[in-house]
């Protein structure tokens, strides 16, 4: 039922999405703590990056902790350099031999050692650790330098810091490459509805003598509007600032945290927008979100894979033999649609990227690329003889359409062992003129940050897009093919 409250478990989409950060996002991934959906909202809780550490007994939170990952000490103590203990053992004999009792000669060597805090990165635990003074151990003979400890205690004045943040890089999606985004005029509605358009009727010819007109209407041409309605749903993501990190964005000379902050807020941004492109690829079965996958029948390729043809180590027509299977594919596709389309866009996996831009045409005769040889095939807007305009087509590569390989990378939206392969028609020309955004994704809000709420160590953001399942009016406007660039036997 429509603008129904009703929680619903969407156990594929959740699973499908934990998996896609946790495995493919970076460290600051392991802040998110689950994908959480309900019939008209699905978000990803980011947690704060900064954990409050009182005692070396205290542990971290469960709710700022990786899925799957049990609480653990903050804080451990960790071993004592061998020369910490070599002084330790020659203090306290000497401070006996002078007199002193075991405790006080205890209390002295105690009070003497410096204590030295880094970080265990396997373990993820601050370790206290302790090394022996300088000048008392150069008394006693003994050497200090314990490189790791040592480098842990070095004053900030005296390091030279490079004042630029190294990010790890993302393989951008291009699902609404293939999609026209609309915003319908109301971000705030939870029903979107649009019109289509159908004609029927025909004409006749008459054998009355010219000049004469007869009347019968029997056969009138007649058009009527029909609705497409479907639902919104909202698409969310927290995350926090902690009072400290604004503290600590103040302090003169701190380049790094004031970066780090607005990054978090980028990543963010970007977990929505990956949500979004991963529906309108796949969709939701569960949330009763349509997909490309969803508006189409999914035809499985029954040549050889153009990934296969790539890898051949037999062939010399490699090359030729990719753009004989580009040709039919597309050449089908525009036929089924009586070459009405003006532009075709696709997307495939990187193996049919490779395919296309990695082998030359012919081994003896043409070292151009597929690609190259395509484009010209396809070249967009070129007059033909008699005024016709010739389709222009665009093809990029995208990782969401790669597919699960035995013993390789996973796609947690794809587990199929192929990939899929994405035509879609944008704009057509007919009879009745030209036809734009035929494939539409629904974007009523784009992005919006709710005002912050405060919570017990800062400020907690909560980001929002309203979105709905792909809508494809006209029948023949998307193709999906499944295996086109890799199939497993």
């Amino acid at each position: 039922m429509l603008g129904s409250k009703k929680t619903v478990s969407y156990t594929k989409l959740k699973t499908a999405m934990e998996n896609d950060i946790l495995n493919r996002f970076p460290s600051i991934s392991q802040h998110i703590n689950a994908i959480n959906i309900d019939k008209g909202h699905l978000s990803a809780d980011i947690q704060g990056a900064g954990l409050g550490i009182a005692v070396a007994d205290s542990k971290c939170t469960k709710e700022a902790l990786p899925l799957g990952v049990t609480p653990q000490n903050a804080i451990r103590v960790g071993d004592i350099p061998d020369s910490t203990k070599k002084y330790i053992d020659k203090a306290m004999d000497s401070l006996t031999k002078q007199g002193k009792t075991e405790a006080e000669a205890h209390k002295i060597v105690q009070d003497s050692l410096i204590p030295v805090m880094g970080f265990d990165t396997a373990t993820r635990q601050y370790v206290i650790s302790a090394k022996a003074p300088e000048t008392e151990a150069k008394k006693l003979g003994l050497a200090v330098n314990d490189s790791l400890l040592e480098q842990t205690s070095i004053p900030m004045w005296n390091i030279g810091w490079l004042t630029k943040i190294f990010k790890q890089p993302f393989a951008t999606s291009h699902a609404k490459n293939l999609v026209s985004v609309e915003s319908f005029n109301n971000p705030w509605a939870d029903v979107i509805g649009m019109f289509k358009e159908s004609f029927e009727g025909y004409g006749k010819l008459s054998n009355v003598a010219r000049g004469n007109f007869k009347q019968n209407n029997s056969n009138p041409v007649t058009n009527e509007a029909s609705q497409i309605v479907d639902e919104v749903f909202n698409v969310s993501v927290d995350y926090e600032s902690d009072v400290m990190e604004d503290i600590k964005a103040k302090q003169s000379g701190n380049f790094v945290t004031g970066q780090i902050k607005a990054d978090r807020e980028k990543y963010a941004y970007m977990v929505l927008d990956r949500m979004q492109d991963a529906l309108i690829y796949y969709g939701s079965d569960e949330a009763g979100i349509d997909g490309l996958l969803d508006v189409t029948s999914v035809v499985q390729y029954a040549d050889t894979p153009l990934y296969d043809l790539f890898t051949s180590t037999v062939s010399t027509t490699r090359g030729s033999d990719i753009v004989r299977a580009m040709n039919k594919v597309i050449g089908d596709f525009l036929r089924k649609n009586h070459y009405m389309a003006k532009e075709v866009k696709i997307n495939c996996s990187e193996y049919v990227f490779q395919a296309l831009t990695q082998t030359v045409y012919s081994d003896v005769y043409d070292p151009s690329s597929p690609l190259q040889i395509l484009q010209g095939n396809f070249k967009g807007r070129n007059e033909l003889d008699g005024g016709l305009v010739q389709c222009k087509y665009t093809i990029v590569s995208d990782t969401m359409l790669n597919p699960s390989v035995t013993g390789g990378e996973q796609n947690p939206f794809n587990p199929n062992h192929y990939d899929y392969f994405i035509i879609t028609v944008p704009s057509i020309k007919d009879a009745m003129g030209q036809q734009d955004s035929l494939i539409i994704h629904p974007e009523l809000l784009k992005s919006y940050v709710v005002p912050a709420l405060w919570q017990r160590t800062g400020l907690l953001y909560t980001m929002y897009k309203r979105i709905g399942g792909v809508i494809a009016p006209i029948e023949g406007t998307v193709e999906v093919i499944a295996g086109f660039g890799y199939a497993e036997d």
